[in-house]
């Protein structure tokens, strides 16, 4: 007697790239202090850039450009999730030490939690200083293309007061690493 036996398989994968560049307000140029913006622990002002990536990810880590205007600097770096009238609720609470003064260098805070980033959906980047020094936040023209004609919004605060907004085009500079995301499964 002979059996045929057959089998048929069906594999739904989820798979994931690696880490790579997901969404930037960075350029290619110098950075300019123009257009960067101050965090000042006196004046305990808040400062956003708002994300809005146009793939689903997990996070990675997130740069930024900062110098300090003395050594040993540092601030609170935070991902929160978009509000009306600006940054809502936090996601995931970063700090950052050792600003160091002179030319901007990047600083990079890494993601413990991985938080998954939805495509098209608004997030924030939000620094605060958390000591009596004064850090700038750097900026790079020439933006990619997560940029839009009128620019990127931009919110800042004092004293844990309402958010005021505005429109830039020389935005601070984040660069944000993570997993992209399969948009649907696979059938191999």
């Amino acid at each position: 007697m002979h059996w045929r036996v057959g089998f048929a398989f069906v594999i739904l994968a989820a798979w994931a790239e690696p880490a790579d560049l997901v969404w930037t307000t960075l350029g290619a140029g110098s950075y300019v202090e123009a257009a960067s913006i101050d965090l000042d622990f006196k004046l305990n002002r808040q400062w956003a850039v708002e994300l809005k990536p146009s793939a689903a990810f997990t996070l990675a880590s997130i740069a930024v450009p900062l110098s300090a205007s003395a050594p040993g600097g540092m601030l609170k770096l935070t991902l929160m999730a978009d509000a009306p009238g600006g940054p809502g609720s936090v996601i995931e609470t970063f700090s950052i030490e050792g600003v160091q003064a002179g030319t901007p260098e990047m600083y990079t805070v890494n993601s413990v939690l991985h938080p998954r980033l939805d495509a098209w959906t608004e997030y924030w980047i939000v620094l605060e200083a958390a000591s009596g020094a004064h850090i700038t936040w750097w900026s790079r023209p020439a933006l990619s293309k997560n940029s839009s004609s009128n620019g990127i919004r931009q919110a800042f605060r004092d004293h844990n007061g309402p958010w005021s907004m505005i429109w830039t085009p020389n935005p601070p500079g984040v660069a944000i690493v993570g997993t992209r995301l399969p948009s649907a499964a696979r059938v191999l």
